[in-house]
């Protein structure tokens, strides 16, 4: 093989594994969402919910710290007159 056949190989390669990723990766996109669980076992289904339950919990945390700081910003505002 010459060296652009080698280079179009690997290009090759990488698209067909960075395509695999994708579909892998939306396809789990799709069971956080809660699109695509008829497949799943219990402990699968679990497992998700564990995975969603902690994401949650950062989201909340995330919200009660940007809520305490937009508290803290009018407070001192307010202060300041």
């Amino acid at each position: 093989m010459d060296q652009q056949s080698l280079e179009l190989q690997l290009e090759n390669d990488t698209y067909t594994v960075l395509s695999k990723e994708i579909l892998e990766k939306t396809h789990e996109l799709r069971k956080v969402k809660g699109e695509e669980l008829d497949g799943l076992n219990t402990k699968e289904l679990q497992e998700l919910e564990k995975m969603v339950h902690l994401s949650l919990r950062r989201v909340v945390k995330k919200k009660d710290e940007m809520f305490l700081n937009e508290i803290t910003a009018l407070k001192q505002k307010v202060g300041c007159h």
